[in-house]
This record gives structure tokens, C-alpha cells and sequence, in this order.
């Protein structure tokens, strides 16, 4: 059933910046670094960690933040007051990618989360959205350079269950292809003359 009060309005998906080499489970370094920039905005968890949620590498989800606090992730628009934000430890601008474990926790969470404040997949972005400098750009590529801002269909292409191999049916667009590559292969001849 979908709260009300203190109602959340946006699903915001942030990355630590901080490859998986560093420390395959960043939460308590995401604590420790927050608690020294954001002393005095602890959460009612006990945790200094900005998000609402954070997503280690295996897929763990570590809440450290009640989905109606304030959280201490995007200064923009008021979204700390309006939006739930959830952070993937890696670093995704130019080294890796979300783990699968990662990608099937996520969609999950987010699922569960639209469901409790009634948040539609059209409100559910990358911080990068938010984080626009006076040229109109955004000024930081969070939640990576390297991933799309359509985070659900992201999500459901990495989670989907394989597909059955249908051997004929990719037997038969083969054969489609080389057809059409020989026809144009024979009006690019014929043209030139």
C-alpha cells in the first residue's frame, strides 16, 4: 500500500565512484567519508551514509536510511527532501559495469520501492539528471558515463532470463542477410557502369 505524509516522490540511482578493486563491499567506507563531510546530518539508523540504500558488488542491499528521511545525496531541486536515493558501489564512468548480482537487486529494490510511494518508472533517475551546471550540462556523469539514463529498461535487458536459442529462426536471418548483402553487392556493380 502506497505511503503518505512525508510523501517521496523520485527514485534517484547514484555509484560510488569508487572501483570494486578498492573494496569489493564500500558501505562502511561510504559511512566513514560521509560522516566526515556530514557530521551533523546522521541518519535515524545510526549511519552517516548519504542514501537511503546502498548495493555492494554481490547485490547486498544495506539500508542506511528510513525511505521517509532526508536523505544527503542530490542538493538540487530539494531532491534530498523528495527523492529516495539508491547508490551502486563501482565505479562506472570508465572502468566497470553494475555486476548482475547488482542489476537484479536493484530492479527488485526499485520495484519495492515504486510500490510503497507509488513512484512511476518515469521518476526513477540517474543523479546526473539533477546535477546541471550553469551551461545547461550536467556537471558530474553519476551514475556513470557508461550507462544509459533509461535505468529501468537497462535493468530488465540485464536481468531478463535467456532467451531460447531457436536454431532455425537464426538459421533463416543468416540466409536473409547474405541475400540482402549480394543484392546490394550486384546494384553497387551495376551503378557504376
Amino acid at each position: 500500500m502506497p505511503r503518505t505524509g512525508n510523501q517521496k516522490t523520485t527514485i534517484i540511482i547514484h555509484h560510488t565512484a569508487s572501483p570494486y578493486s578498492s573494496n569489493p563491499d564500500q558501505f562502511n567506507a561510504t559511512n566513514n567519508y560521509h560522516k566526515e563531510r556530514f557530521q551533523d546530518i546522521p541518519s535515524r539508523l545510526g549511519y552517516y551514509v548519504g542514501y537511503t540504500y546502498e548495493i555492494s558488488k554481490n547485490g547486498t542491499i544495506h539500508q542506511a536510511r528510513n525511505e521517509d528521511e532526508q536523505t544527503v545525496a542530490v542538493k538540487e531541486q530539494s531532491m534530498n527532501f523528495k527523492g529516495i536515493s539508491i547508490c551502486l558501489d563501482g565505479e562506472f564512468d570508465k572502468l566497470e559495469l553494475p555486476t548482475d548480482e547488482q542489476c537484479k537487486s536493484l530492479l527488485q529494490l526499485i520495484r519495492e520501492v515504486q510500490a510503497r510511494w507509488n513512484i512511476p518508472d518515469s521518476q526513477v533517475f540517474p543523479h546526473r539528471h539533477f546535477a546541471i551546471g550553469p551551461n545547461g550540462k550536467p556537471y558530474k556523469m553519476c551514475f556513470g558515463a557508461r550507462l544509459p539514463d533509461n535505468i529501468i529498461s537497462y535493468l530488465e535487458s540485464r536481468t531478463a532470463p535467456p532467451t531460447v536459442w531457436d536454431k532455425e529462426a537464426v538459421l533463416a536471418r543468416a540466409r536473409a542477410n547474405r541475400v540482402k548483402r549480394a543484392l546490394m553487392f550486384v546494384k553497387k556493380i551495376f551503378s557504376k557502369k
